[in-house]
């Protein structure tokens, strides 16, 4: 998890307990089971499967970044792994810069939180507006790739927050 994943674990932990962090962390892989599961039974053609990551800056390197953290353990990166292997392209949809910026801004929100402290009414339309703009970055990111309009879809992050291309 990092540094930063590791500070956030203990945030919560000391916020909601032991058991809460157990308990959301089965429901995190009975969700990676339950996608792998799906998938395993679709009869895909991955060689025109494309996979736009959240999370994944637009940069170059993402197939590193993937392998990375892949082998670091992660379940998102390790099913990306498997489908590439297969012949999917994955794209990185992010911007490095808003991504940099939200890291930046989560290390502040848990150093208030270590001190005690609530999150500002700037830090929190911060996180807002932070949101908002990855998410715009993401729709264009997915609409500029993908010219050819292959398939519908629609990105959604694990808070609930939706871009759809338009």
């Amino acid at each position: 998890m990092g540094t930063l994943g590791d500070a956030f674990k203990h945030a919560l932990v000391d916020q909601l307990g032991e058991q809460w962090w157990q308990h959301n962390l089965n429901l995190v892989d009975s969700v990676w089971t339950a996608i792998e599961r799906t998938l395993g039974g679709l009869n895909l053609r991955y060689e025109v499967v494309r996979v736009y990551q959240d999370g994944l800056p637009v940069c170059g390197h993402e197939l590193r970044i993937v392998s990375e953290l892949a082998r670091a353990g992660s379940r998102n990166h390790q099913l990306l792994q498997r489908m590439r292997l297969r012949g999917a392209t994955i794209i990185g949809t992010e911007s490095a810069e808003l991504l940099v910026e939200e890291y930046q801004l989560a290390r502040q929100l848990l150093a208030d939180a270590a001190n005690r402290q609530v999150a500002s009414a700037d830090e929190q339309t911060l996180a807002c507006s932070l949101l908002e703009r990855r998410d715009r970055y993401c729709a264009a990111s997915i609409i500029s790739a993908d010219r050819d309009n292959y398939f519908c879809r629609l990105v959604t992050r694990v808070n609930g927050s939706v871009c759809p291309p338009s």
